[in-house]
């Protein structure tokens, strides 16, 4: 993989898959997960943070006008917050996390998965040593459980 610099990097071996979820209120998340956009989903607004996987899903599968763009996770949790969006599509770990802080018990996660990404150590890969080291320290985790 090449980053807009120009430089590139090495990724050690995957130590979690996460996958994206709608979390929102149980009602239109049901919505989103089977495409409905009628009846009482008519008023489904989602929301995703730009530049992730999950706004391209989103935009690929939903009315632009049912979709609004937050600048960061944070934002993304506060729109939800404040009703400006009534389900997300997030990262499911980085999810729980809100769910755990909130004190709105109104939320809900969905069944399906919509992604299903990998997560790795990354380095530089003009440094193959250290790339080495981490990636050993990676799997020798996975060894000693």
């Amino acid at each position: 993989m090449e980053s807009s610099t120009g430089a590139s990097f090495d990724f050690s071996s995957p130590y979690i898959y996460d996958g994206s979820a709608y979390f929102g209120q149980p009602i239109y998340v049901e919505c989103a997960e089977k495409f409905l956009r009628y009846d009482e989903c008519e008023s489904l607004r989602l929301c995703a943070t730009n530049g992730t996987t999950e706004e391209k899903f989103l935009k690929s599968s939903f009315p632009s006008g049912a979709i609004s763009i937050a600048t960061s996770r944070k934002d993304m949790m506060n729109m939800l917050s404040n009703n400006t969006c009534n389900v997300v599509l997030d990262l499911k770990f980085y999810s729980m996390l809100f769910d755990k802080n909130t004190s709105q018990s109104n939320f809900t996660w969905g069944d399906k998965l919509v992604s299903k990404e990998p997560g790795a150590a990354v380095t530089r890969i003009d440094d193959p040593e250290f790339s080495r080291v981490v990636n050993w320290v990676v799997n020798s985790l996975f060894y000693g459980e």
